[in-house]
Formats: structure tokens, C-alpha cells, sequence
């Protein structure tokens, strides 16, 4: 059954939306990318700047809100900023802590928080891969 999803489109600069038929929100996520990429001028930018790289296209519908969604590499990276951020921190003063623990002979401590720095970094990138 062919269905009419509402596709909005953000970049840096702003938002457009265009509606888009098709029989699932799948299918409504590829033709909205599709038709950004043929017809990008006939969206109409909600913007005063020139027209950026497309960061993100979301599918839904007002009862169910969205329905499927795409993100750019650029846009999850900028997304995922701050904790990779704050983990590099952690990190650099977990490291700093094995070097200190090691003059003085003691690594255990040290080595448990450089570990769950790891993990927390692990995280980190795998948020910005879409993960």
C-alpha cells in the first residue's frame, strides 16, 4: 500500500521537508535521498546561507513520529563530539597515571582506569560510525 511519508532534510545551514510516496519508510529514507541528490533544487531551505552538504533525512508521519532515518558521517561525527572529547581527556590522564604508577612501581589502579577509558572510547567511536 503506498503511503505518504513527509521526508525532511537538515544541513548545517537548515531544513527542507518534501513528501514522498512509497510503501514503506525504507523506501521513502532511499527516494528521499535520491531525490535530494537529482532535484535539490526544488527543495525549499529554510535558510539565509548558501546551501550546505546534506547532514540528515528523517521519515515519519504525525501519528508515529519518525519512522526511519539516515545521518551523514560529518553529522554523527559533530554529534559525537563532545564524548569523544571527553574521553580523550580521560584518556590522556589515565596514561599520564600509568607513567606516574610506573616510577613508583604501582600499575594496578592505573591500569583498571586506563581500561575503562578504553571502553568508553570504544563507545565513543562507535557512535560516530552509526553504531
Amino acid at each position: 500500500m503506498i503511503k505518504t511519508y513527509r521526508a525532511e532534510f537538515f544541513t548545517v545551514a537548515d531544513w527542507a521537508f518534501y513528501e514522498i510516496e512509497a510503501e514503506t519508510p525504507e523506501q521513502a529514507l532511499e527516494l528521499a535521498r535520491q531525490f535530494y541528490g537529482d532535484h535539490l533544487g526544488e527543495l525549499d531551505f529554510r535558510s539565509y546561507d548558501a546551501i550546505e552538504p546534506l547532514d540528515h533525512v528523517q521519515i515519519w508521519d504525525a501519528g508515529r513520529g519518525t519512522l526511519a532515518s539516515w545521518e551523514s558521517p560529518d553529522y554523527r561525527l559533530r554529534q559525537a563530539a563532545p564524548d569523544l572529547l571527553r574521553v580523550l581527556e580521560e584518556q590522556t590522564a589515565a596514561a599520564q597515571a600509568v607513567i606516574d604508577s610506573w616510577e613508583k612501581g604501582d600499575l594496578a589502579g592505573a591500569v583498571r582506569a586506563l581500561d575503562a577509558s578504553v571502553t568508553a572510547a570504544r563507545t565513543g567511536l562507535a557512535r560516530t560510525r552509526g553504531n
